[in-house]
């Protein structure tokens, strides 16, 4: 004798998730019944994975990600990363993936669950990760000889391999001494000012 046991599932409010433990029994023509358990776990969630250690805007230091990720139901199974598209890549235990190189990363991550038959799998996240360890480098275009009193114009190009602006200050010397500071602001790195 072959039964079936429906529990109802759904994906959109999730509203039938959790562990049912149906009895099931059977009798024969004299009412000796037996009665069995059913395990049924219904898990139509997908895990939620998160990223810290990245900094909302450039930095100047090598970034430590931490990836984790959370499931209510099954549990997660695995969490996976990409870098900048070179591949998908498991995240290791601990979570923690280090990014070294200046430029601008992209990290795409998700995860799935423990479902045997078809793992609930998440959308994937993406996060920019923003890097650079050389300062930018300003270059006079002119050299200015000013009278005391007269008015002087500098120009410069601004040239900076990642970042797109560069905080500008004009610093005037006599012989090594500070006789002015200018803050021009900030500027973008990739123009003459």
């Amino acid at each position: 004798v072959t039964g079936l046991v429906q529990v109802p599932t759904n994906h959109t409010t999730h509203a039938y998730d959790g562990f049912y433990k149906p009895l099931i029994g059977a009798g024969d023509s004299v009412s000796n019944w037996v009665y069995k358990t059913l395990n049924i776990k219904i898990d139509t969630r997908a895990p939620r994975s998160t990223v810290s250690g990245v900094p909302a805007g450039w930095t100047n230091q090598q970034v430590l990600a931490d990836i984790s990720a959370i499931d209510y139901g099954s549990g997660v199974d695995t969490s996976y990363y990409d870098l900048d598209g070179n591949g998908l890549t498991e995240v290791p235990a601990d979570g923690l993936l280090l990014i070294e190189s200046p430029g601008i990363h992209t990290l795409e991550y998700w995860s799935q669950d423990n479902c045997v038959d078809i793992p609930n799998q998440e959308t994937a996240k993406t996060v920019q990760v923003l890097i650079d360890f050389i300062g930018p480098d300003a270059m006079p275009t002119n050299n200015v000889t000013v009278r005391k009193g007269a008015r002087a114009t500098f120009k410069y190009t601004l040239n900076d391999d990642f970042s797109p602006t560069c905080t500008v200050k004009l610093v005037i010397k006599k012989k090594s001494k500070v006789v002015k500071t200018v803050n021009l602001g900030t500027k973008d790195s990739t123009f003459m000012v």
